[in-house]
């Protein structure tokens, strides 16, 4: 999975966000590979949409400018599984490192 399909579903996590509370979420994680720029991010948004990893809702009264109107974006069950499933193939690449001091 790409790391920014991985950052998109991660910032949903904790509930349903527009494309504005996902940059904000992952700014503030101090995430090391940088945010998407927000072109990028919506590409993402499509490819999980179309993949069945999120849902959108409309928003009323919330502009996400000019015509268009407000969303919110939500994991679907298959999309938190995949989530999930990469964070754990993390997990395990990156556990040897983190353990790797008190193994010597």
């Amino acid at each position: 999975m790409r790391v920014d399909v991985f950052q998109v579903l991660a910032a949903m996590v904790n509930g349903a966000a527009t494309a504005n509370e996902m940059l904000a979420t992952l700014r503030g994680s101090g995430e090391p590979g940088g945010v998407p720029a927000v072109p990028t991010l919506y590409r993402r948004l499509k490819e999980c949409i179309d993949r069945g990893w999120i849902e959108v809702e409309e928003v009323e009264g919330v502009a996400q400018g000019p015509g268009r109107p407000g969303q919110r974006y939500r994991l679907t069950r298959s999309g938190l599984k995949a989530a999930r499933m990469e964070a754990e193939r993390w997990r395990r690449f990156v556990d040897p490192l983190l353990g790797g001091e008190e193994r010597r």
